[in-house]
């Protein structure tokens, strides 16, 4: 049960597990720092900026850094502790626009402690990148996100439990989406349909009836801005229905707003075609 009285700071360091009579002399100022930025430290008044909310933890994330505490570090990355929405740190901070924050974070991790975390920190990378719009620095880290996220699948979570090695499927699909949102930003359709196409393959293989709609929906995406309205449809109907089925109303809209567009699309395209046609007849 969750102790009212104490502070997100404070349970926060309860959490971490830091016994400052079992630290090393040498690091001891920095446990000591962490300490206070996470218990002593006042609370950010409530008209405090976003990132001043959170200023304690980047700031002990930091320290722990600098004595290689990469798993206590890790704790603080992807912590809840005292963000209004629940998302983890890692992500809110995205949220927030706080790009530069983001990359800092999730670069000091990566390589540093274990395959999850790696792809946990690739995925943020991509996100923070793609947002920046430096896509090609994006690609780099979501690619390199779902190689890692593969062979967590192939081997290292082989036995492991049912839900890590779904976690790790799961990520690898979203990777494979990112993948597919950069290059249809960047006007590749045929090559953002081939990760749309094994993203939802994935959410297919693996139950996740909410990202099987959204590849879906980007499929149709794609192929709509290739032209080809019908196979467009078509998915966006496929999406619509799963929307319907799961109660996601909000994609439900999205979903028949785009399928009524691009039928609106396909008529306009034949209507063209047609007058084309008696034209070049006379």
């Amino acid at each position: 049960m969750t102790d009212n009285s104490k502070t997100s700071g404070q349970l926060l360091f309860e959490e971490l597990e830091i016994n400052l009579d079992e630290v090393p002399f040498e690091q001891l100022s920095i446990y000591t720092a962490v300490e206070y930025f996470l218990t002593i430290e006042d609370e950010p008044p409530s008209n405090a900026t976003n990132l001043k909310k959170v200023n304690r933890y980047l700031e002990s994330f930091h320290h722990l850094c600098d004595v290689e505490a990469w798993e206590k570090a890790s704790i603080i990355l992807c912590t809840r502790s005292g963000i209004s929405t629940n998302d983890e740190l890692h992500y809110q901070l995205r949220v927030w626009g706080h790009y530069q924050e983001q990359i800092d974070f999730s670069r000091q991790l990566l390589g540093k402690l274990n395959s999850l975390i790696d792809v946990i920190c690739g995925i943020s990378l991509g996100n923070a990148y793609g947002s920046l719009g430096q896509y090609q620095r994006a690609i780099d880290y979501y690619q390199q996100a779902l190689e890692i996220a593969r062979d967590i699948g192939d081997r290292e979570y082989e036995g492991h439990s049912l839900g890590n090695l779904g976690l790790a499927y799961g990520y690898e699909g979203h990777s494979l989406g990112s993948l597919g949102n950069v290059y249809s930003s960047l006007g590749k359709y045929q090559r953002a349909i081939d990760y749309y196409q094994q993203a939802l393959e994935i959410a297919q293989d693996i139950g996740d009836r909410g990202h099987e709609g959204r590849s879906l929906g980007n499929l149709g995406l794609a192929y709509g801005s290739l032209g080809e309205y019908q196979r467009a449809i078509d998915y966006h109907q496929q999406a619509l229905k799963i929307a319907r089925d799961i109660g996601d109303r909000e994609y439900e809209g999205r979903s028949l707003e785009r399928a009524l567009r691009e039928k609106g699309r396909k008529a306009l395209c034949s209507w063209c075609s047609l007058w084309l046609l008696i034209f070049l007849n006379h």
